[in-house]
């Protein structure tokens, strides 16, 4: 890990934020809107003709292919908003690019992975831990496939975040690194 990377991280920070890259999350948006208005176009379509198998072949379609579109929505939103991506705090990881929050206890690895775009990949002690958060079947759908091929629990997209990815990358591990050992010499003391 590179030495002036780590210099700029304060680990004694209570909490650290990274927010949505305003360029980057606009494009992104605007990239995705022909999506919309194509599902858009088919859904008026289907209801006004009565098709009742095309509208359910449809609505099925659109639950199983909608996630990384839904994300770069959420994602715009949230930069209006002003609402972080990353959220790091004493306790946890606060994933809202997924709308997951991880205890820094319950992570037993991260990295990074660079093909085409930059993520931060962590693996839990129990994938449970991240799969009973996960309401939408569309990305419970994606986030089980990138599992079963990649073999990492969760990957957060650094793409579309303001700040270097090597930054986002080193801070993340620096505060899981520091938690961590915390909580293992507070519960040596306590055994």
């Amino acid at each position: 890990m590179d030495t002036s990377v780590i210099d700029k991280i304060n680990i004694e920070d209570k909490e650290q934020h990274f927010y949505y890259h305003p360029l980057y999350t606009t494009l992104a948006f605007l990239i995705t809107l022909p999506y919309y208005f194509g599902f858009g176009t088919l859904f008026y379509f289907c209801w006004t003709t009565n098709k009742t198998n095309l509208l359910f072949g449809f609505l099925a379609a659109f639950v199983l292919l909608s996630n990384p579109f839904l994300l770069i929505a959420n994602a715009f939103v949230k930069l209006l908003f002003r609402k972080p991506a990353i959220v790091l705090t004493e306790k946890c990881l606060v994933d809202n690019w997924n709308n997951l929050k991880l205890n820094w206890t319950d992570i037993k690895q991260i990295s990074s992975f660079n093909f085409r775009w930059s993520f931060i990949c962590v693996n839990t002690i129990k994938d449970n831990v991240v799969f009973r958060q996960i309401l939408n079947p569309s990305k419970f759908l994606f986030m089980g496939l990138e599992r079963l091929f990649s073999g990492r629990t969760l990957k957060i997209n650094l793409s579309l975040l303001k700040d270097k990815n090597s930054f986002i990358v080193s801070t993340i591990e620096q505060f899981w690194l520091t938690k961590t050992a915390t909580n293992k010499r507070f519960c040596a003391i306590g055994a």
